[in-house]
């Protein structure tokens, strides 16, 4: 679905493509199967963060920070149980700390890359996100 979605999006049919994430989020009810949830190599995780990169790319606000709001609370609690640890735990969770903080830099920049008002050279923008132009004529 979120691979539907993006195509959608980029194809500039973003309303129908905020009609199948939202299909998807009617359909998975959070308290049965969150977005963020702890999954052999975090796969659970990235499933989600290409859910939430179609939610930015269809400009679905809401879902995208509700994605982004229950992945990032799992990846921290990840790393908050990894720190806890000492000693050899410490060191065998040691790939899979990195690994959850190294997903949450990846949303920050998924998130910076859809954000309107952040200017990145090179970056694609919406015909909306471009302010208005005073040609001068009248």
């Amino acid at each position: 679905y979120a691979e539907l979605a993006i195509d959608l999006a980029a194809k500039n049919r973003k309303p129908e493509a905020i009609k199948v994430l939202d299909l998807v989020d009617k359909m998975m009810l959070q308290e049965n199967f969150p977005y963020g949830m702890v999954s052999r190599g975090n796969q659970h995780n990235r499933n989600s963060l290409l859910f939430l990169e179609a939610c930015l790319m269809a400009g679905d606000t809401v879902l995208a920070n509700k994605v982004s709001a229950s992945v990032k609370k799992d990846l921290q609690q990840q790393i908050k149980f990894c720190n806890a640890l000492t000693g050899d735990k410490a060191e065998q969770m040691s790939d899979e700390k990195r690994m959850a903080e190294n997903l949450v830099k990846g949303m920050d920049q998924i998130e910076t890359m859809y954000n309107p008002r952040i200017q990145i050279p090179g970056k694609m923008m919406a015909d909306s996100d471009h302010p208005a132009v005073d040609s001068g004529k009248k």
